[in-house]
């Protein structure tokens, strides 16, 4: 389905000249800072008294926005970014995701209790995945070893046969 659309985007990139790349590149930057300072503006004007209190829950919410991305997003597609976009595609890159904070704290302004909601779906699911990690799992390894009379428990931290002297 996007296999056309890529490859359309690809035969311009090997087809366009220097100057066409570094006229795009611009007016990608261009575009990004004219987002940025709009979105300012209109929470200069907007925001209201409480603004602090939603840039503080914004940082839940780009946080598990992150994990998400880079759980979802194959790695090659950051390193692919960051080894070879030109400086001012990752300058217009980082002035979007300013912008895209933005727009998450006035999604937050707009809909607070659902974001107090979420925002404490994610507390919550951050607490019991440590729960599980450092104290139900270790239990229950600890419990199979008493009924199952398993040897001794394996400790990653105990030397393994191998130092670093002779290896």
């Amino acid at each position: 389905m996007t296999e056309p659309a890529r490859r359309r985007w690809q035969d311009f990139k090997r087809n366009a000249s220097r100057g066409t790349m570094w006229r795009l590149q611009w007016a990608y930057l261009v575009f990004s800072v004219v987002l940025l300072w709009s979105l300012l503006s209109y929470v200069e004007k907007h925001g209201g008294k409480f603004w602090p209190f939603y840039m503080l829950l914004s940082i839940v919410y780009v946080a598990v926005l992150s994990y998400f991305a880079l759980w979802l997003i194959p790695r090659k597609n950051f390193i692919g970014l960051f080894r070879f976009a030109s400086r001012l595609v990752k300058l217009g890159l980082a002035l979007n995701g300013l912008s895209l904070m933005l727009i998450v704290q006035l999604l937050i302004k707009g809909w607070l209790a659902r974001a107090l909601i979420l925002a404490g779906l994610f507390f919550v699911a951050w607490v019991a995945a440590f729960l599980l990690y450092f104290k139900i799992l270790p239990m229950t390894a600890a419990t199979e070893a008493v009924f199952l009379g398993s040897g001794s428990e394996f400790d990653p931290q105990a030397p393994q046969g191998r130092s670093a002297r002779t290896d």
